[in-house]
């Protein structure tokens, strides 16, 4: 299929601030590594974010037409107000063929399959709750899954920015 489904945003400024705030329901969450090449089996395109404050736009007959409208729907995927420059975004793509569809709390997500073995770290936001993060770190161990490193960010003291203290 021509179509093709969004992942997950990731950045090429993997320490800003803001990115904890915005994605991490206000540091709350927490961000997972992977090693892409250990899901090689997976067709994933990836592209650069294009920020500008034109909004895109489209003739709605355009839609019923039988014209090919597949680049103007991949240009909307990949573009963001000029605003959103900080973030550096790369967004990564895959086949919907790869995806798979599960009902949770009568909503239905769609996700792809990634194997522990390609996750390398953990950063638990400065918000994450301390029992639930014990028991992730406690389930690596009795998987067996030594190649996950885990960290815990906080605040530094000298300087607007998170530090990670490995655990």
């Amino acid at each position: 299929s021509s179509c093709y489904l969004f992942l997950k945003p990731y950045t090429k400024k993997m320490e800003e601030i803001l990115l904890w705030s915005h994605y991490t329901q206000n540091h709350k969450g927490f961000r997972i590594w992977i090693n892409l090449s250990l899901i090689a089996s997976l067709p994933i395109t990836t592209c650069d974010v294009i920020y500008n404050d034109d909004l895109l736009s489209i003739d709605v007959n355009d839609l019923y037409s039988g014209k090919d409208v597949l680049p103007f729907l991949k240009e909307a995927m990949v573009t963001k107000a000029k605003c959103w420059n900080y973030e550096d975004e790369v967004r990564a793509f895959t086949s919907k063929e790869y995806c798979k569809l599960e009902e949770v709390g009568g909503k239905t997500l769609e996700y792809i399959n990634i194997s522990l073995e390609s996750v390398t770290r953990i950063d638990f936001g400065i918000r994450f709750p301390i029992e639930e993060r014990d028991k992730l770190i406690e389930r690596r161990k009795v998987r067996g899954l030594s190649g996950i490193k885990f960290f815990q960010c906080g605040l530094s003291y000298d300087e607007y920015a998170i530090e990670y203290e490995e655990l």
